[in-house]
């Protein structure tokens, strides 16, 4: 995915505000842009702030994890 696509929260998602580390709750059909992909958790930018998701709600950006580790081992071979 490119990180300018604009993609819209399929459900309520928890999330961490960067960089303070405060909960906050993105209600569905929140636009977001994954910034970037990192470790099971994905930073995301709202419009208004960057926060992280973690890989248990990657359901809710419309994320298949089953794919995900093969796409990033099929880039490490690059």
């Amino acid at each position: 995915m490119h990180p300018t696509e604009p993609i819209y929260l399929r459900r309520d998602c928890n999330a961490l505000m960067i960089p303070s580390g405060l909960p906050i709750l993105l209600p569905k059909g929140t636009p977001i842009r994954i910034q970037q992909s990192l470790g099971g958790t994905y930073t995301v930018n709202t419009g208004s702030q960057l926060v992280r998701i973690d890989a248990g709600d990657a359901d809710a950006l419309g994320l298949d994890l089953a794919r995900e580790p093969a796409k990033a081992a099929s880039s490490a071979e690059l």
